[in-house]
């Protein structure tokens, strides 16, 4: 398994970038296009579920208050009618006469036609009369055919509270349907002893009609089961199988359709089961996934038609690109010639272009500098053929200029010998800045004892910098500069400032003058040669290959203003001359 990945893993690398990109995005979209079908699918399901259990709580919630809105009303309707004056005194007198079985007849007829809920009203009295309104045709009762229902002892022990039953073709009940018989018995307002029962009916059909209000756009329906678990009403048998009493909400499934049974209790201790159908939902989110499932496929062609336009914007100039320095291993420095934007590619072609350059530029000055370097070290050569005999010359001068006592002479003389000495005669190439500032110091011994008052000397040290290793030769040739183009030319004496500082990270030489300066044109023909004997040129390049800095030469001058040339040499640890050595 781990081989045959290594494999593919291996043969994925090897392809070009413009496939690996193709690749990568296509599972990239695959992947995305499937977490996302999967997570819309799951979140709509569980979603369309939440939903209807949600609504299928609240409908059955809405049909217990119709239900208790109901019972509510007949509850009132029933007191109201037992308090009556007229159904009170003929209750107590037991001695009707028609006139009595109209008035109450007349009575019990407004309760009827004021509620359309109520099928039938019937009043009992203890003597055995009977008084009663009837929307059906009327039935044969009697107080004994009431007592002898197994629900009486429980009305009696009730003492005038109501009592609801479900009756099916039995004392109320007919061909027609079931009732719900609302009962309790009548007590005398004075006394509070029974003289009578009251019994007030209503049909299925309008418990049905009023309870299912609201319910059709649905397509909900409902089971209502009284205190003891006996169906009032139900739509079919097969979902009333499926109920489970237990459950509050649950999910069937009957015929292939997918139901949300929630059941709740009303104040009257009635259970309702609401049953509402889930397929109408989902039919519309199906229909909402389909159309979101064309988005996505849609999305997905612009997608991959966009992801093969990009890779081949970016992988197209990096072959061109790649082809180019192909050449190099030939040895052929060409520079890229492709067209390419202001965008990371033709930043990465203008990078390599300059890199070319420079190399180019780096080899015609290696090849200069190597033929400069061989025509040096032929002067140097020259030059340092004759030193012993130049040493000799000063010492006779020197011991002549004595024996005529001629002090001048010999100070010169002797300060000619230690700058030559000092100049020629160190091996390496390398010395220390107390070396450096020696030569100076002696040069310029020399040429006070020539101009005299012509210029001031003035110097400033820090000692932590003498055992620093600097290239030799580099202060003199700027301060004879100072002296020949700086201060000669001026009408008056000068000043010649030598600084030798230390800072945290470098080492700062810095030759100042007042004398004529310099103008900004001249600065930049020493620096590309065009002057020549001027020994500026000449050190700056030595400083700049040393170092490989570009900034550690600095000129600052003008016309009228003296010129200050500062000298600033990094810090390297592996420079320092100990004392022992």
């Amino acid at each position: 398994m781990i081989k045959n990945i290594k494999k593919m893993s291996k043969w994925f690398m090897n392809l070009s970038l413009t496939t690996k990109i193709i690749i990568s995005y296509s599972i990239i979209f695959v992947t995305f296009f499937t977490a996302i079908t999967v997570s819309y699918q799951r979140i709509n399901n569980d979603y369309t579920v939440g939903k209807v259990k949600q609504m299928s709580l609240e409908i059955a919630d809405s049909i217990g208050k119709n239900f208790d809105t109901v019972f509510d009303s007949v509850n009132s309707q029933s007191k109201i009618l037992i308090s009556n004056k007229i159904i009170q005194d003929i209750l107590i007198s037991g001695d009707v006469v028609l006139d009595d079985y109209i008035r109450v007849s007349n009575y019990l007829t407004e309760f009827v036609n004021f509620d359309s809920k109520l099928s039938s009203i019937y009043v009992f009295d203890l003597y055995g009369n009977k008084y009663y309104i009837e929307n059906e045709s009327p039935k044969n009762i009697s107080l004994d055919s009431l007592k002898k229902e197994s629900w009486f002892s429980r009305l009696e022990e009730l003492k005038g509270g109501y009592l609801l039953s479900v009756n099916e073709q039995s004392t109320f009940g007919s061909e027609g349907g079931k009732y719900i018989s609302f009962m309790r018995v009548i007590n005398n307002l004075d006394s509070q002893k029974p003289i009578g029962y009251l019994v007030m009916n209503i049909s299925s059909d309008q418990i049905n009609k009023t309870l299912s209000y609201n319910n059709d756009r649905y397509n909900t329906m409902f089971f209502l089961k009284d205190e003891s678990s006996n169906i009032f009403i139900s739509p079919d048998n097969k979902l009333f199988d499926n109920i489970s009493n237990e459950a509050s909400s649950e999910i069937i499934r009957v015929d292939k359709m997918d139901y949300i049974l929630s059941n709740t209790y009303n104040n009257y201790g009635w259970e309702i089961t609401s049953i509402t159908p889930i397929n109408e939902l989902k039919k519309q989110s199906t229909t909402y996934g389909i159309a979101l499932f064309i988005a996505i496929i849609v999305s997905g062609i612009l997608f991959i038609f966009g992801m093969v336009i990009v890779s081949l914007m970016v992988t197209k100039p990096i072959q061109k690109l790649a082809l180019t320095m192909s050449s190099v291993e030939n040895g052929e420095f060409k520079e890229a010639d492709f067209e390419t934007w202001n965008d990371e590619i033709g930043k990465l072609k203008e990078g390599y272009n300059l890199v070319i350059r420079e190399i180019k530029r780096l080899f015609k000055n290696i090849v200069k500098e190597n033929k400069a370097k061989r025509k040096k070290e032929l002067e140097i050569l020259q030059s340092q053929i004759k030193p012993h005999f130049l040493y000799n010359s000063f010492d006779a001068i020197s011991s002549l200029a004595l024996s005529v006592n001629n002090w001048e002479v010999y100070e010169l003389v002797k300060a000619l010998s230690k700058f030559y000495k000092g100049f020629l005669n160190y091996g390496s190439e390398k010395v220390t800045v107390k070396h450096e500032l020696e030569i100076v110091e002696q040069y310029l011994a020399i040429q006070k004892i020539r101009f005299g008052e012509k210029f001031t000397f003035i110097k400033n040290y820090d000692s932590n910098v003498f055992n620093y290793m600097v290239p030799r030769l580099i202060l003199q040739p700027l301060v004879e500069n100072a002296f020949n183009h700086g201060i000669k030319p001026l009408p008056s004496n000068g000043v010649i400032t030598l600084d030798a500082l230390c800072t945290e990270d470098s080492v700062e030489l810095r030759i100042s003058d007042n004398g004529v300066g310099m103008s900004a044109e001249t600065i930049k023909a020493i620096k590309d040669g065009q002057i020549r004997g001027v020994g500026l040129r000449a050190t700056i390049e030595r400083l700049r290959i040393y170092y490989n800095a570009p900034d550690v030469f600095r000129i600052d001058s003008g016309k009228g203003r003296g010129t200050v040339i500062t000298i600033k040499i990094p810090v390297r640890q592996e420079e320092i001359e100990t004392n022992d050595k």
